[in-house]
């Protein structure tokens, strides 16, 4: 199993793919540089992440197409190997090991690990506009341009630690569950189907109101921190968590019975 790991962190981390990554954020990033305003790093943090606020009654549609590029985005990226692991060499190598649980532990691991590489891409990205802004870096605070633009949502101001978790670990762990559950729909239907059910989810959260909806939990604007009456941070943890566990033991059992190679074992 290590050198399936060893495999799999290699090829599926040292890709060209993750050069493509910082366009899934330069939208927001380009409307808040440059600024009129006194920006700062966490301004440019922050307008990633936003998402939507909740529509109310007889309310028209509305979803943010730059935070659905960002939210997506790594889904993409981490499809491209999965079409790759789940043919040609992938087959190779998934006979050399003899271990189907190995093998889909090891993809588990890659799978979060392309995560964090993909939200380090996102930090790195912010950090570059936020020294060509010649924004402040730290203290991690909330910036005059998110006060602006947001001025009717924050009800409190948020310390630097619930900044960090509504800007960057919630939306990390809701990513790394619909990636996670990417992965594992690909042996269940197609990879293409499996992306576009995964794509599905986040239209659906912007229009329904629960914490077990994947992508409420990487929209800041719906959270208890940010705004009065709305979605507590227990309650989206929790929603993500299910979501990675209840994706990891169906990859577990799906991959005891699936004839990955295509010939009876």
């Amino acid at each position: 199993m290590l050198k399936l790991i060893q495999r799999d962190l290699r090829c599926g981390l040292i890709r060209w793919q993750y050069l493509i990554a910082p366009v899934f954020f330069i939208g927001p990033f380009l409307r808040t540089f440059p600024s009129n305003h006194n920006t700062n790093y966490t301004d440019y943090l922050m307008s990633v992440f936003a998402g939507n606020p909740f529509i109310p009654p007889h309310g028209i549609y509305d979803i943010s197409f730059y935070w659905l590029l960002s939210v997506c985005g790594c889904l993409l990226i981490n499809l491209d190997y999965i079409l790759h692991d789940l043919t040609g060499p992938g087959h190779q190598v998934l006979l050399r090991s003899g271990t189907k649980r190995g093998w889909f532990l090891s993809k588990c691991l890659w799978n979060l690990m392309s995560c964090l590489v993909y939200f380090a891409v996102f930090l790195l990205t912010a950090l570059v506009f936020s020294l060509l802004d010649g924004a402040e870096v730290f203290p991690i605070q909330l910036g005059m341009f998110t006060r602006i633009s947001f001025r009717h949502m924050f009800h409190r101001t948020p310390t630097a630690t619930k900044i960090l978790v509504v800007s960057v670990l919630l939306p990390f762990l809701t990513v790394f569950a619909m990636s996670l559950l990417q992965m594992v729909l690909c042996l269940y239907i197609k990879p293409i189907l499996a992306f576009l059910c995964c794509l599905v989810l986040p239209f659906l959260a912007v229009a329904v109101k629960s914490p077990l909806i994947l992508g409420n939990g990487a929209m800041w604007l719906r959270n208890e921190w940010i705004h009065m009456g709305v979605f507590r941070i227990q309650d989206l943890l929790l929603g993500c968590l299910l979501w990675i566990a209840v994706s990891f033991a169906a990859g577990l059992i799906r991959i005891k019975h699936v004839d990955v190679l295509g010939t009876k074992e």
